[in-house]
């Protein structure tokens, strides 16, 4: 049996055989598929049909199709294959669409991240770096990362007047960027500069979700929303409409960006000693400082987060109950009880 999200689109796998019990590979999408929702007369099935291999197709119920709470009953057929039942359950469940490192998806997660007052900087009239010979297209941003919205203005001054650059390409976290003209002169650039990289901010988005799910284990699963070019750029999926919901997965997520850079602080912490002429001995240390107290101080925050989204769900209750944490399971994060 599988779990359905309601008013959504849900990939159903199954594998069809013959009269022999034998996997019948070759119908492509010459499949019929019929459904039946919550004990009500069959239909025939308008979603998507896909041949995967060695007798394994797919149907994408619509989400129309998925549209009432309860058993979903698909009727799959086909010529030469035994007729194949199978039972789904359409519940209210919710989903997580956090991106993968790479840039796949986006959420209000990683917004939220973007959006702490220290992460971003606004650079205008900004120098880039590169060769301005007629010939060469390619310069870097001084200081990368940056983000893609709003988004980056290149230009020429020609007069004191700005000519805009036209850009073929560019990598938002190691700054290059590729123009399609070869600049006369050296380009500028108005920006926004990120302290922390994509990357990062989208693994601590990943992990912030397996924090939350460790704290309060439910039948919560990523969703790939869809893989872009840039970062910003994808279809979105809404985790809660609740305030409360979110306001804890996102400190799930500040908390694992804010301790994955403790730990890179602490591993390039440098402490020595100087002995200057005269005899004065200077202690200097450099390493991180209040990471402890930082880290406390979330704890604390997301104790209270936590406590508030479990008080809106009525599971405060729960407290103390032991329940199977998530599990890595074909690059998403599925429920044991999956």
């Amino acid at each position: 049996m599988y779990d359905l999200i309601v008013n959504a689109p849900n990939k159903i796998p199954f594998v069809l055989v013959d009269v022999n019990n034998v996997e019948l590979p070759g119908l492509g999408d010459a499949f019929t598929v019929s459904l039946s929702k919550a004990g009500g007369a069959f239909a025939s099935g308008v979603g998507t049909k896909v041949e995967l291999e060695h007798g394994w197709y797919l149907y994408t119920a619509t989400a129309n199709e998925c549209s009432t709470l309860g058993p979903l009953a698909l009727s799959i057929g086909g010529e030469g294959a035994l007729r194949q039942n199978l039972i789904c359950e359409v519940k209210n469940l919710t989903s997580a669409e956090v991106p993968e490192p790479g840039g796949a998806g986006i959420t209000s997660v990683l917004s939220y991240l973007r959006n702490l007052s220290w992460m971003q900087r606004s650079i205008a009239g900004q120098y880039l770096e590169g060769l301005a010979d007629g010939t060469n297209c390619i310069f870097r941003i001084p200081f990368a990362p940056i983000v893609a919205y709003p988004v980056p203005l290149f230009y020429e001054l020609d007069s004191g007047a700005k000519s805009i650059l036209t850009v073929d390409a560019i990598n938002y976290d190691s700054g290059e960027v590729i123009f399609a003209t070869a600049p006369e002169s050296i380009p500028l650039g108005d920006y926004f500069a990120q302290a922390v990289s994509n990357a990062a901010l989208t693994t601590a988005s990943t992990m912030g979700f397996a924090e939350m799910q460790v704290r309060w284990p439910r039948t919560l699963y990523i969703y790939d929303g869809g893989i872009s070019s840039e970062p910003d750029q994808s279809v979105s999926t809404v985790f809660a409409t609740s305030v409360v919901q979110n306001a804890f997965l996102n400190r799930c997520a500040e908390y694992e960006l804010y301790r994955s850079l403790s730990t890179a602080a602490v591993m390039g912490a440098l402490s020595y000693r100087e002995e200057r002429m005269g005899g004065l001995l200077v202690d200097t240390t450099k390493q991180p400082k209040d990471w402890a107290s930082l880290l406390e101080s979330l704890q604390g925050t997301l104790k209270s987060t936590e406590d508030a989204a479990r008080s809106e769900a009525g599971e405060l209750d729960g407290f103390g109950v032991f329940l199977p944490g998530p599990q890595l399971i074909n690059g998403a994060w599925t429920d044991a009880s999956f």
